[in-house]
């Protein structure tokens, strides 16, 4: 599912909804689209167990994804930072997974160890780039 602004640019994507309980178990969910509200709904019945967990990040990683789809589409930047961050973002599956490794990986070290040198490197070319660092680190 893709959000676009009033110039049908990008500004966020969402995955697949998913939800598991306390057990680990899956519990079945789906986006509801109202106007310009989205909201995730759950079923859930008697076997279900909680805490039932529905992407905690997905607000943080969506505010990612815009932010680094708007620094790849700008021209403020130089062709070679550009280049540079598409090749890594590359390298790690794509802009929504560089996303969810940049929110969810806080250190250098779990940058590393969960991401490897491209996700070192690409928190390294936006971390002075305000708007990416905001949504990102």
């Amino acid at each position: 599912m893709y959000i676009v602004n009033a110039q049908n640019q990008i500004t966020s994507i969402f995955s697949p909804a998913w939800a598991k309980d306390a057990n680990g178990d899956t519990a079945s969910t789906s986006y509801i689209v109202d106007g310009n509200q989205l909201t995730q709904h759950i079923d859930f019945d008697e076997h279900s167990v909680f805490p039932i967990v529905a992407d905690p990040n997905w607000g943080r990683i969506t505010k990612c994804v815009g932010a680094l789809a708007w620094l790849v589409a700008s021209t403020a930047f130089g062709v070679v930072k550009i280049t540079k961050i598409k090749r890594y973002m590359q390298a790690l599956g794509g802009i929504r997974e560089a996303a969810i490794l940049m929110v969810t990986c806080s250190t250098n070290e779990e940058r590393l160890q969960h991401g490897g040198q491209a996700l070192l490197n690409l928190a390294a070319e936006i971390s002075g780039i305000s708007g990416v660092a905001e949504h990102c680190l």
